[in-house]
Parts: structure tokens; C-alpha cells; sequence
């Protein structure tokens, strides 16, 4: 009896558990200006100069200019914004492959003591497509808007069971690991 209403309970948590992410999920994506946007925000003891020059470092990496960081220091309110691409291969086998493309743009408003991380207009292109929009910059290729793949789950692949659900999976760990890293890189004593 013990063992079935132990087993009873675990399912339970499981089922909870899965339900509670799958509201986070929706809870985390949302419509501003008919377009897909994220945004998380730090609170931290540092200036707007401080927080700028502490998020340099990996905003370079990710192909920010060091113009947009000049026009920064002259505002009260710094805004630093750039259009990004990343590769994301969910399967991989011998036979097969399934990965995408997202575009999307991560933006900073940041000011004293604050950091607010957008990341706006997302949108997928297959690989394949993408390829050829590189090779061919006047090539007219085909997005899928993040809507129809993140609330709609609308994205279909002749191959990949659930397509859409994988590619909100790698998008949550991706947005995740953005805001990790902005925290990380303010690590510093709360702000009061």
C-alpha cells in the first residue's frame, strides 16, 4: 500500500511539475508591437558607466560595435541594441539532423543601479535557407515568425516528431543562458 501511494505521490509531482513549466513557458514569451519579446531585469549597486563596461566584454563577442558604447556614455539612459543569429541543432544522428536558425535582437536599457535585457523580435530560418541568404545577400528567404513556432507551435518538420516543442526548449536555454550570463557578468552586492 506504502509503495502505491508513494508511486501515486511521484506522479503527481511529475504531472505538477510539467504543468508548472509549461505556464512559466507561456508566461515567458509575450506579444509587444506583434512581435516576440523577453526581457529580464538586474538590480545592482552599480553606475550606468559600470554596468556598461562590465557588459563590454561579452557584448563585443556578441558583434555589439564599440560605437554603440560611445553613444552609450553620453546618455543618461544607455540603449544598446544589435540583430543576432544563433545556430541550434537539436538532433543529431547518422542519418539525420534537425537544427534551426534564430535571428533575433538583444537589446540593453541600462541606467544607474539597473539593467533591463530584451530580447525582441525573434524569428527562425532553416539552415539550409540561411546558407543561401549568406552566400546570396539579395537572396529573399523565408522566416517563421516566433509566434507561429513559440505560442502556436506551428512548425512542422517532415522528419522531427514535436518540432516546435524542441525548438522552444533550445530557445528557453538560450534566453536562460543570456540572462545568466548578464548576471553574472554584475555580480556584485545587491541593490538596496
Amino acid at each position: 500500500m506504502k509503495k502505491h501511494t508513494l508511486l501515486f505521490l511521484l506522479i503527481l509531482l511529475g504531472i505538477t511539475i510539467s504543468l508548472n513549466e509549461i505556464h512559466a513557458q507561456k508566461r515567458l514569451f509575450r506579444m509587444m508591437n506583434g512581435k516576440i519579446m523577453v526581457s529580464d531585469t538586474v538590480k545592482c549597486n552599480l553606475t550606468k558607466d559600470q554596468i556598461v563596461e562590465r557588459l563590454k566584454p561579452m557584448l563585443i563577442n556578441l558583434d555589439f560595435k564599440e560605437e554603440q558604447f560611445a553613444l552609450a556614455d553620453s546618455m543618461k539612459v544607455a540603449s544598446l541594441y544589435a540583430p543576432l543569429t544563433d545556430h541550434m541543432e537539436m538532433e543529431r544522428s547518422d542519418f539525420t539532423s534537425f537544427a534551426i536558425m534564430m535571428n533575433y535582437y538583444l537589446g540593453f536599457e541600462i541606467k544607474d543601479n539597473q539593467c533591463i535585457t530584451k530580447i525582441m523580435d525573434i524569428k527562425y530560418i532553416d539552415t539550409d535557407e540561411y546558407q543561401k541568404k549568406v552566400k546570396n545577400n539579395n537572396y529573399d528567404c523565408q522566416f517563421y515568425p516566433g509566434e507561429m513556432v513559440l505560442l502556436k507551435k506551428q512548425y512542422k518538420s517532415l522528419f522531427v516528431k514535436n518540432a516546435s516543442d524542441k525548438i522552444i526548449n533550445h530557445t528557453v536555454l538560450r534566453i536562460n543562458e543570456i540572462f545568466a550570463n548578464v548576471k553574472n557578468g554584475l555580480k556584485t552586492a545587491p541593490a538596496k
